[in-house]
């Protein structure tokens, strides 16, 4: 599959301000490469379950979101085949991060690691992201090329 050159500055702009569902869980993507890629989130009430700390599905999607973003960098739209994700310790306040750093790109299957610190740098989570590749963002992001 043919890899389309993308603006990354353009692209991640774009991101941040069309992904409804990341603006609405207040994420925003700080850092954008092919194969890597820093999603961030304040961690705030609507995030949390009724222990107080961080609902494990914040920090998955903040993860997921990472994951998807470096793919996506390359050029490609895809979607999260297999992940895992293993939690470390609690997210109870304060500013995460998700940093995904590519493993494999191929033609059809990216395969990310992922991890997601506090703002102190202690790692709450870590995981696997198995991407495949759909297409081309060429339809999707004209103003970015």
């Amino acid at each position: 599959m043919e890899v389309q050159k993308v603006n990354l500055q353009k692209l991640m702009d774009f991101l941040n301000e069309h992904d409804e569902f990341s603006k609405n869980n207040g994420m925003q993507l700080t850092h954008l490469e092919a194969g890597h890629a820093v999603v961030e989130m304040e961690v705030r009430n609507k995030h949390t379950n009724f222990m107080g700390s961080a609902h494990g599905g914040a920090l998955f999607t903040l993860a997921d979101v990472a994951a998807g973003t470096a793919m996506i960098a390359h050029g490609h739209t895809c979607v999260t085949l297999n992940s895992t994700l293993s939690f470390i310790k609690p997210a109870l306040s304060g500013r995460v991060r998700a940093v995904a750093r590519e493993l494999h790109s191929g033609s059809r299957i990216g395969v990310m690691e992922v991890s997601v610190e506090d703002e102190s740098g202690s790692l709450l989570c870590t995981g696997t992201f198995t991407m495949y590749i759909t297409g081309s963002l060429e339809g999707y992001l004209k103003s970015t090329t």
